[in-house]
Parts: C-alpha cells; structure tokens; sequence
C-alpha cells in the first residue's frame, strides 16, 4: 500500500494508467507459465521427498522453456492491440517479471512440498521487502536529481525478483542431490491432464477480474488517466481481498475433509458465510458513505469526486468477491471443476461484453458497473450449484436477521455520517455499533474462526 501509492502519486495518474494496464494485460496467458506444474511438484514431493533432484532438473528448463513462448506470445498479442514502441518496452520487462515471479512460486512449491514451511514463508515476502527497500531508496533517498519513472519502479521489481529466485534456487538445491537439466515431455503429459482444469479455472477468474483496466487504456481516449484512477480505487480492494483469500485457504482442507468423512456442510458454510460477509458489508457502506475523505487521505490533491464515487461503488464488489471465495471454495473442495470452469469462462464472455458497452459510456465507472454484474452473476450461480450438490436449505430465520442487519446498517450509516465530527471517528463508531448488532443477532460467531483453525491443523 505504501510503496505502490506513492509510486503513483509520483509518477501520476497516466503512467500509472498505462503500467496497470499492461500489467493487467500480461495475465492473459499465465497459464502458458505454469499449466499446473506448482501444483504437480507440491503433491508430488509430499508423497515422495526422493523426487526433488529429478524434478528440478526436469522442471526448471520446463519453466525457461514456457517462459520464452509466454513472453513471445504475449509480444505478439501486444503488438496485435497497437502498443507503440514505449509500451512494449515496458511490457516487455513485465512479462519478465511475470516470467521470474512464476519461477519462484515454483520453487517454492518445491519447499512446500518438502514441508519446509518456514523457508517457504521466508521466500513468500523476500521479493516484497527488496522492492520496498528499493522503491524506498528511489523514492525517498533523494540520490537523483530527475523525478521517479514508472520504468524505475518496473526495474526494482525486476531486481527484488531475481535476487529472490537465485536464493530460492540456492535453497532448493541445497536439498537436492544432483541437477540435470533435462526437459521430460512424459511429465508434461502427465501434468497436462491432472492439473490443467485448475490451472484453466485460475486464468478464467483472473481474467474476468483484470481485463477491465487493460480495455479501459484501449477503448477511451484519456484511457491512461482512466485506468490510473480505476487502480487508485482498485488498490483498496485488493487489500481486503487478502482477508477472503485466508478465509478461502483455511477452508479448503476443512471442507476437503468434511466431505471425505461425508459430514454435512451446512453449519459450516452459513457460518462463515456470515463471519465473512459482515465486514465485507460495512467495508462497503464505509467505503460509499466516506469515499471521498478516503481517496483524500489516500491520494491528497489527485482525489476527485469521481474517483470517490468509482472507489464507493467498486468496494461493493467485495461482497461478490467474498461470497465466491466461500462457495468457490466448497465447490472446489468437491471437485465441481468442470462447473467452476463453465461459470467462470462465462463471467468472462459477460464482463468483456459489459467492459465494452459501459466503458465507452462512464469511463472507469462502467467498468465497475461490469465488474458488479460479472462478480454477481459469478457469485450467484455458485450459491445455487452449491446448494444443490450438499442440500443446503434456506433458512428463513436466517434471512429475516440478515434482512433486519442489513436494514439497520443502513440506516445507522445514512443518518449518522454526518452527525460526528471527525469522518475516521465516524465511520469506526458507526462500525462498532453494527458490528455490535450483528453480535446480538448472531450472525457472527468469532469463536468459529478459531475452530475451523483448529480442524483444518487436524
């Protein structure tokens, strides 16, 4: 948050734009960078630990070699959108980078695999502490006399991840026995049909999620300046998202093994559900109510009235997000792969078709609008399928006390945002009292968190 904010404060907002759009762009085909060998590696050292040697001398040329066509690819698909030669050179660093973060979730999951957790976390925010001790010195060291370029930010990410795949390589290797370098096509196969739906489902959701920034730079005139203020209200999400995806990790083994041991989901499920979605849901009237004074303290003199009411709209899609990462999780847990891939390869198709009409009319705005309806649409059909295949009931009582909090929310927010003096004061009071009524009314059960803590280390 305070690196990447105050490269774009420095750079302002049409660079930025233009890096976040390219970054957005260089997702497209992630899946060339690892069609499941992350995950191959990780199930296949836990079983068998004897495997590392004649896996990294099989796996690492594998991962240069698709690192090449990746970057290839995506040059071609670069050139194909009409970037100048400016913004391909700057794509073409961040497919590198791209390139060079994909090695060392590799290599990681080497580690992982080994149940070397504590390396592991190690390496998951080495290249975050380079970069902000890099970005730090460039920002604030006062060592150079021309203001910060976007290019200098791109550069000490390069760097941060390269010094951080060679110590990962190094600790790898230290667990090894010998390295061959050896690409082994058999294995490709194998992983090819094990693996390839999941990777084909992470794409999918990454794509309907970033290539609203990416046609926001294309379809408008001013697309730079557009996408920097989209990226401005999007950073805050991203934070939050952070907290779903921990709910989301922390689930999967407990549902993975509820249903092997064939036990109802239900509880489960509304609970965290709830435990979730009331946050998220003052998060949101938090967000609306307060999203000017928000982006002010955020972004000072960048803060616009329209930024405050794309950030106030977008932050809504936090409920979306969250109730996927829930459901999501559950269907993932019982092998609806097929499923999520359908659903989500239409929350593509729908948020393409939503980015292209309602851009073109309301700028970053429409593409939040898109970004609402695709998140919904996504969210909804996995609710329904997931209630079908475990026989979760509606429960009325439930309903009618989400209905009376979400009532009360409201109207909580709407009357008193503006009756107290300080806006941050506001906004925590207003918080504590819902979170009180939530309480009350027992949608939230905080004890539950640390049980499902406790079954997942079962």
């Amino acid at each position: 948050m305070g690196i990447d904010r105050n490269v774009q404060l420095a750079v302002g907002e049409e660079s930025y734009g233009l890096f976040y759009a390219l970054f957005s762009f260089s997702f497209w085909l992630q899946i060339v960078l690892d069609p499941g060998l992350d995950t191959f590696t990780k199930r296949g050292l836990a079983h068998n630990p004897s495997q590392l040697s004649k896996y990294i001398s099989s796996f690492i040329p594998l991962k240069l070699g698709l690192a090449l066509v990746y970057i290839l690819l995506s040059a071609i698909g670069g050139l194909v959108l009409g970037y100048n030669a400016y913004s391909m050179y700057l794509l073409g660093w961040i497919l590198l980078n791209q390139a060079l973060a994909s090695l060392i979730l590799y290599l990681r999951a080497n580690l992982a695999g080994l149940h070397k957790f504590n390396i592991d976390s190690l390496f998951s925010v080495l290249d975050r502490g380079l970069m902000i001790v890099f970005c730090s010195i460039l920002l604030w060291g006062n060592f150079f006399t021309t203001s910060f370029k976007i290019e200098w930010y791109i550069y000490a990410q390069s760097l941060a991840y390269m010094i951080t795949a060679l110590v990962a390589f190094i600790a790898v290797f230290r667990y090894s026995t010998f390295f061959k370098p050896k690409i082994n096509t058999t294995y490709l196969r194998v992983i090819l049909r094990e693996s390839y739906p999941y990777a084909l489902l992470g794409i999918l959701m990454t794509l309907y999620t970033r290539i609203d920034a990416l046609m926001i730079e294309r379809l408008l005139p001013d697309g730079k300046m557009q996408a920097g203020i989209y990226a401005q209200a999007y950073r805050l999400l991203d934070a939050f998202n952070m907290v779903a995806f921990l709910f989301a990790t922390i689930l999967l083994p407990v549902f993975t093994g509820m249903i092997k041991r064939k036990e109802s989901v239900q509880h489960t499920v509304r609970t965290t559900y709830s435990l979730l979605m009331v946050p998220s849901f003052l998060l949101g009237l938090s967000s609306y109510y307060f999203r000017d004074e928000i982006m002010g303290l955020l972004y000072n003199t960048q803060a616009t009235p329209y930024l405050g009411v794309v950030f106030g709209f977008l932050m809504f899609t936090q409920l979306a997000i969250s109730t996927v990462y829930i459901y999501g999780t559950l269907l993932t847990a019982n092998g609806s792969i097929r499923f999520l891939n359908y659903i989500s390869g239409a929350g593509v198709l729908v948020n393409v078709i939503l980015n292209f009409w309602l851009i073109r009319q309301y700028g970053a705005l429409g593409a939040v609008i898109a970004t609402l309806v695709t998140q919904m649409i996504v969210s909804v059909a996995q609710i329904i399928k997931a209630h079908a295949i475990f026989g979760i009931g509606v429960s009325f009582k439930e309903l009618s006390k989400t209905g009376l909090f979400i009532i009360l929310a409201f109207a909580t927010f709407n009357w008193g945002h503006a009756l107290i003096g300080s806006w941050i004061g506001a906004m925590l009071i207003l918080c504590g009292i819902n979170l009180t009524f939530a309480l009350i009314l027992k949608l939230i059960k905080p004890g539950f968190f640390l049980q499902l803590l406790k079954f997942k280390n079962k």
